[in-house]
This record gives C-alpha cells, sequence and structure tokens, in this order.
C-alpha cells in the first residue's frame, strides 16, 4: 500500500483501509466532496 500511496502523492488520492466501516467512508466521501470546486451549469 505505500508504494500505491507515494506513485498517487500528487494526484490528491485518499486511500482508505478494507474493510472500512460505513461512517469513516462516509466521512472521507464528504472530506473529497468539500474539496471539489464547485461545478459550473
Amino acid at each position: 500500500m505505500a508504494e500505491a500511496e507515494q506513485e498517487y502523492d500528487t494526484l490528491n488520492v485518499t486511500f482508505l483501509q478494507k474493510p472500512c466501516p460505513p461512517p469513516e467512508l462516509i466521512e472521507a466521501v464528504r472530506d473529497a466532496l468539500r474539496r471539489c470546486p464547485p461545478q459550473a451549469g
């Protein structure tokens, strides 16, 4: 996993351990959505 994390380091990717408890997954998705720029439209 450490090798993959280094490879994707510049892409702002979040890695989660499996099995990922639902509350942790939900919080990770919320954090990712907060970092996304607003979409035009």
